[in-house]
């Protein structure tokens, strides 16, 4: 029999030998694991472990985590999945599936709608209803590309000290608050930030109010060939991006490479010459600029009440009603069709309508459709959905049309 419950700290060890066979490259020395983990089930009041058990013994297990995310400019609670793993010898026999029911429902029982993870194999997700959010871009680029327009002068090296944990986390919040996709910090004493090996740098304005930060570190080939690793950028103001890059550009003598990975698809335009000195890549006339990667994968786990948490997102100000046919395979239970009533823009979910327009596509197309990843437009190029009036596309297209791409900087 098999039972979904919360871990006890005594079970860690067990738990971490479980992780150790799924996660075998996880570098992470074990008694840091075992702190961590305890911390979580002990301490942590917005995260969980739980535990799959067949007749009581330990077979898969989960973290779960809950926090606050920007939705198209609608502040909503959200759900991270992680550590996802099943026991080595209980493999393909339905146990991650069986997991990943209990975690939704988890989640719904909280009032969580939404949910995301990070995947081991996209395909997998993707069945049970996650959808592509945006990809992460790693860049490599000389230090003298940057512009140097900047003021480096309102640009000072912070240490970790209570009050500059505080106005970093400020700031940080005034971006969530901004930005599409950003997510409540889970190290809200910003402890990744200020880590041992990592320098910080901050852009503090004439009235003292911080309008961005950077972390990093520094990568070592050789003793005189270093590269600046970048960890985190945060920025309100294009003046903050500007000192940051003139700071970037003021390392040249020193540094070979400035090393940062982001979701915006724009970043390349901060550099001259964004090239990351791979000549190999492509064997055409093309120049390689940047590496990319599949990140975050977003699920709405219950399509009504989701929609009913969006009450304060603009959907492009528009007038009507739109019934929602959505395919979801994974969970019966948010299967079959949603009907929207669209009044300047604020959307209200009503029992049944009078729609002449029918939008029908997968939950894991609408996930990610609803979370800005991927535009109407696209899914309907692609074959990825259906309308039933396809006069109306443009205007459907604009009731989920956002002005940029989701971005996260969180991980778990």
């Amino acid at each position: 029999m098999l039972e979904f419950k919360v871990m006890k700290s005594d079970e860690v060890e067990t738990w971490l030998d479980l992780l150790d066979k799924a996660y075998p490259g996880f570098k992470a020395p074990r008694e840091k694991m075992v702190s961590f983990l305890t911390d979580i089930i002990e301490k942590e009041k917005t995260q969980d472990l739980y535990g799959l058990y067949d007749n009581g013994t330990l077979v898969g297990g989960v973290r779960l985590l809950q926090f606050q995310m920007n939705c198209g400019g609608a502040i909503v609670p959200a759900g991270g999945i992680g550590l996802v793993a099943i026991d080595l010898l209980r493999r393909r026999e339905g146990l991650a599936k069986v997991l990943l029911k209990k975690s939704i429902d988890y989640f719904n029982e909280r009032g969580v709608h939404i949910a995301a993870l990070y995947p081991f194999e996209t395909s997998f997700y993707k069945k049970a209803g996650f959808g592509h959010g945006v990809q992460i871009s790693q860049y490599k680029i000389k230090p003298g590309s940057f512009s140097n327009k900047g003021n480096k002068e309102n640009l000072k090296e912070w240490r970790g000290s209570v009050e500059n944990r505080r106005k970093l986390l400020q700031c940080y919040n005034a971006v969530l608050e901004k930005t599409n996709g950003m997510t409540e910090r889970i190290d809200r004493n910003l402890d990744s930030v200020f880590k041992d090996g990592q320098h910080t740098i901050v852009y503090e304005n004439e009235n003292g109010t911080v309008e961005g930060y950077l972390t990093f570190s520094y990568r070592n080939e050789a003793t005189f060939i270093n590269s600046m690793d970048v960890k985190e950028m945060i920025y309100l103001t294009p003046q903050a991006l500007n000192a940051f890059c003139s700071f970037f550009y003021s390392q040249k003598d020193q540094l070979e490479r400035i090393i940062i990975s982001s979701n915006d698809e724009y970043f390349r335009y901060l550099a001259d010459d964004a090239r990351n000195g791979d000549v190999a890549a492509f064997d055409s006339i093309y120049l390689e600029t940047h590496v990319t990667a599949d990140g975050l994968m977003y699920r709405v786990l219950d399509t009504k009440r989701f929609l009913h948490q969006l009450s304060s997102r603009n959907f492009g100000g528009l007038n009507g009603q739109l019934k929602l046919s959505i395919n979801d395979s994974f969970l019966d239970e948010n299967n079959g069709p949603v009907y929207a009533s669209f009044t300047e823009g604020q959307i209200e979910v009503i029992e049944e309508g009078d729609a002449r327009v029918e939008l029908n596509m997968d939950i894991s197309d609408f996930s990610s459709l609803i979370m800005g990843a991927v535009d109407m437009k696209g899914l309907l190029r692609l074959g990825l959905a259906e309308i039933s009036d396809e006069a109306a596309a443009d205007t459907v297209g604009r009731l989920f049309a956002l002005d940029s791409k989701p971005v996260s900087m969180i991980s778990y």
